[in-house]
């Protein structure tokens, strides 16, 4: 699964130099993870915050599929003890794009050429950690900030089938990213109005993540991705070309869990290339 290095960068293109569309890093189950910070130091939001409930780890094993570890309701032949999760943060999102640039071109010359593209508002809005932060984030100073959110399309690779990725940041007045960014890749494969399930697999197509930024701005960790949940899109058109697509979509109560306390377990070993945050 592709995680563009760009993310953090979408939100000041023109300013920044751009995002090389074809930039990237890959998600897979083959190389060890970084760990930044106190990866123990465990964090449980309140229980008023809704449960998801998932079978033990040794059921989890003998699953071919995600999907079939998800308790529908419906009876099985196995007597399945699920176990509980509290979400580290919960989403909303609301998103209207009416123009989706193409990640495998010149994003500086899209941009330049129309902007319509550039959302100025948050798409995804909501609360995270023990502290319930805020979702845009907020500055450390009492200073403006303002939110920017861009779809951009990249093309099928043999590792990964072609996807749409929202990415979502916020900047202060003085130029400083403000945690924490969002990424949302959405499979572009089968999509269309209605309802799509989230984070079926940690390195997935269809997940959410929360990132942070760090080392001033020069790179980030992961904070979040969503495991459960579900988008539903309102309105796509024109997927089949690269650059002029446009999609709506809307989502309520969208979990999201730490990577290392997630319904699946610790999923850092499965999430390469990419610090993990510690928990705030």
């Amino acid at each position: 699964m592709r995680f563009p290095l760009c993310l953090m960068a979408l939100f000041f293109l023109m300013a920044a130099g751009g995002c090389k569309g074809t930039e990237e890093r890959s998600i897979s189950q083959d190389e060890d993870a970084a760990v930044a910070g106190d990866a123990d130091q465990m964090i449980v939001t309140e229980t008023e915050e809704p449960e998801m409930e998932y079978p033990e780890a040794d059921d989890m094993a003998e699953a071919e599929s995600f999907d079939d570890l998800i308790d529908t309701g419906e009876s099985d032949d196995t007597d399945v003890a699920p176990i509980t999760v509290d979400p580290y943060g919960i989403l909303m999102a609301s998103g209207i794009f009416t123009l989706v640039y193409n990640g495998d071109g010149d994003m500086d010359t899209q941009i330049n050429a129309d902007m319509s593209g550039l959302v100025n508002q948050p798409v995804f809005t909501g609360t995270y950690g023990k502290k319930k932060k805020p979702i845009p984030g907020e500055p450390t100073e009492v200073v403006d900030a303002y939110t920017m959110s861009i779809a951009v399309r990249y093309g099928a690779t043999a590792e990964s089938p072609a996807i749409i990725t929202i990415s979502q940041s916020t900047q202060d007045s003085t130029m400083a990213l403000v945690n924490p960014a969002i990424s949302f890749n959405l499979s572009i494969d089968g999509l269309e109005p209605g309802e799509h399930p989230l984070g079926m697999e940690p390195e997935g197509p269809d997940n959410i993540y929360l990132v942070n930024s760090i080392n001033n701005d020069t790179d980030y960790c992961l904070l979040a991705l969503s495991i459960g949940g579900s988008i539903t899109v309102t309105d796509v058109q024109n997927l089949d070309q690269p650059y002029g697509a446009s999609l709506s979509f809307v989502g309520a109560k969208i979990p999201v869990f730490h990577p290392t306390e997630t319904p699946l377990g610790d999923v850092v070993e499965q999430l390469v290339d990419i610090p993990i945050c510690p928990k705030e």
